[in-house]
């Protein structure tokens, strides 16, 4: 069996991110290029890893659940996730439901209890 070493792991964890963060950048300007208009490439780099950092500390990690929750963060603003604007978002998150299922329930309670700022 071949034995990969965690500074091995730790370079592959780099260069997933970093493919990540390309993909989901290509994403996010393509499909909500108006509200990114003005948005540098490397201040959209920063709040993609930043979300993605907080997208953790929820234990969401699945790409396409990351993707979700940097999405809503970009309609919703960055602290979503701990407004008092939005208590859903902190309760869905909250729970001790795995990553995917906090998607699935905060997608919901975005799309009826969540109010897009002005």
């Amino acid at each position: 069996m071949i034995e990969i070493r965690p500074d091995q792991m730790e370079v592959f964890a780099t260069l997933a991110q970093a493919s990540f963060v390309r993909r989901a950048t290509a994403y996010l300007r393509e499909a909500h290029g108006e509200a990114l208009r003005g948005i540098t490439a490397p201040e959209l780099t920063d709040r993609i890893q930043r979300q993605m950092g907080i997208a953790a500390g929820y234990e969401v990690s699945g790409e396409a659940d990351v993707m979700q929750f940097v999405e809503v963060s970009l309609v919703f603003g960055d602290d979503f996730h701990c407004s008092s604007r939005y208590p859903a978002a902190e309760r869905v998150l909250a729970t001790k439901a795995d990553g995917a299922t906090k998607m699935r329930h905060l997608l919901a309670a975005a799309q009826t209890e969540f109010k897009v700022p002005v």
